[in-house]
């Protein structure tokens, strides 16, 4: 058997469903939306490091995925997104995490890791789940007691249909 934090890929129905494992299991289904959550390594994120992370998932939006909704709290980040066709999600969050970490460490004028290596995704399989996930994601930070409302999170995301 492979060691554990080795990619393990199976694919099945006509190569559209992938499952990997690392720590966490992996699915990806071609078409559909995913709850995505990740960590900082240590400490929290300071409010130009949370724009920076927010702003950076914003400018995939249309380009690698459709943005749902965001929100940076002070040490996880959610991500409610649905990737653009043949784009695979592994590449996308490396992109998410791997500039956002780069602009983070020059802003602190550091190096090392920003973000725990993997992340948790899941498949939203119905909108009552779509709508649980997003209500949880506006309400994440008022529940963290970062603000009485998450609405007025400065670093939450919710697209609307002028954000296209």
């Amino acid at each position: 058997m492979p060691p554990n934090n080795a990619e393990q890929p199976h694919m099945t129905g006509e190569d559209r469903l992938k499952i990997t494992r690392r720590n966490l299991p992996h699915w990806q289904l071609t078409g559909r939306t995913y709850f995505i959550t990740f960590r900082v390594t240590t400490g929290q994120l300071s409010s130009d490091e949370r724009k920076i992370v927010l702003d950076h998932i914003r400018s995939g939006h249309q380009r690698f995925y459709d943005l749902i909704a965001a929100v940076v709290i002070l040490d996880h980040t959610h991500v409610l997104l649905k990737p653009n066709d043949g784009m695979d999600l592994g590449r996308i969050m490396k992109g998410i995490k791997g500039v956002s970490a780069r602009l983070i460490n020059q802003l602190r004028n550091a190096t090392g890791q920003v973000w725990l290596d993997e992340s948790f995704d899941r498949i939203i399989r119905d909108q009552a789940e779509h709508d649980e996930k997003l209500a949880y994601m506006i309400h994440n930070p008022a529940k963290a007691e970062l603000v009485p409302d998450g609405w007025d999170y400065p670093w939450l995301f919710v697209a609307t249909s002028a954000d296209g």
